[in-house]
């Protein structure tokens, strides 16, 4: 009947309503996170050009301190490109993350609409039957 119709309608809206909510939630997740790694990445990238430039500048010019200065500056920029890849890492999984949940709310509002369609048929043949009666 069409009560029991609306009844599941009504029912498969507001789960479909609270998933749209969790969905846009998850998004600006992902996206937040994804805008700080890349940030973080980008900044670390600066440090490693720096320390690379750093170490190449400082070598050949002999001296033990300068020897220990080059081991650092180039223990540094292999410490920013590890940072930097991994920062690189989280922001791809980020944007994956993003764009699935993309998929997933553009499916969820076409079942709120659907389930919108579905009540507002129901609300007519109510109308229709307390015209009859």
């Amino acid at each position: 009947e069409w009560h029991t119709q609306a009844a599941m309608m009504k029912h498969l809206l507001h789960d479909a309503e609270l998933e749209v909510k969790a969905l846009k939630e998850s998004i600006a997740t992902a996206k937040k996170t994804k805008e700080r790694a890349s940030s973080h990445a980008e900044a670390l990238r600066g440090k490693e050009k720096g320390a690379r430039a750093a170490a190449a500048g400082l070598n050949g010019i002999g001296g033990a301190q300068l020897e220990r200065d080059v081991k650092k500056a180039k223990l540094t920029e292999l410490k920013c490109k590890q940072e930097a890849e991994e920062q690189e890492d989280i922001a791809r999984q980020q944007r994956h993350t993003q764009e699935v949940c993309e998929a997933r709310l553009a499916k969820e509002l076409e079942k709120v609409s659907a389930c919108q369609a579905q009540l507002k048929g129901c609300q007519t043949k109510a109308v229709g039957v307390m015209d009859v009666v």
